[in-house]
């Protein structure tokens, strides 16, 4: 069986400062671990000497907080493979953190028609588990909306 790739997608999801914002989570099926390839992150910032805004991976305790759930892109359509993977967007509440959960951060620049990817290797979201793409405005940074995609496989 050839593998399946899938894109899921979030457009302007508002972000306030100093807190972290849930954009994006995948969640992996039952018997399905997810391989998550990279993130890319755009905002609508227009000021080009604005603070970084932070970005992390964050393991979650599954299927908590609000977020609406999405069918993720193939990126192959032919390919008949029905994904088993949850991706979920648009969360009005954010999911329960797993302590130690952080699996990888970074900042990047948030003027607007710039956009950053963020790549991984072997960033595995186990049968069952889920990490969610959370982004932050630092204290004293503007508020921005932030889109973006990942691109993961099962």
């Amino acid at each position: 069986m050839a593998r399946l790739r899938l894109c899921g997608n979030w457009e302007d999801v508002a972000l306030a400062v100093g807190s972290w914002k849930t954009v994006a989570s995948v969640k992996a099926g039952a018997d399905q671990v997810e391989l998550i390839k990279r993130v890319r992150l755009a905002t609508d910032g227009i000021a080009g000497d604005a603070k970084p805004l932070e970005f992390r991976m964050q393991r979650v305790t599954a299927g908590t907080g609000t977020g609406v759930t999405v069918t993720a892109s193939k990126l192959n359509e032919t390919n008949g493979t029905t994904p088993r993977s949850v991706f979920r967007n648009n969360f009005t509440a954010g999911p329960t953190e797993a302590s130690n959960g952080v699996l990888g951060q970074d900042k990047f620049h948030p003027q607007g028609g710039e956009y950053q990817d963020f790549s991984f290797e072997d960033l595995e979201v186990a049968q069952g588990n889920e990490i969610a793409v959370q982004v932050k405005v630092p204290s004293g940074g503007t508020a921005v909306n932030c889109s973006g995609h990942i691109i993961y496989e099962e």
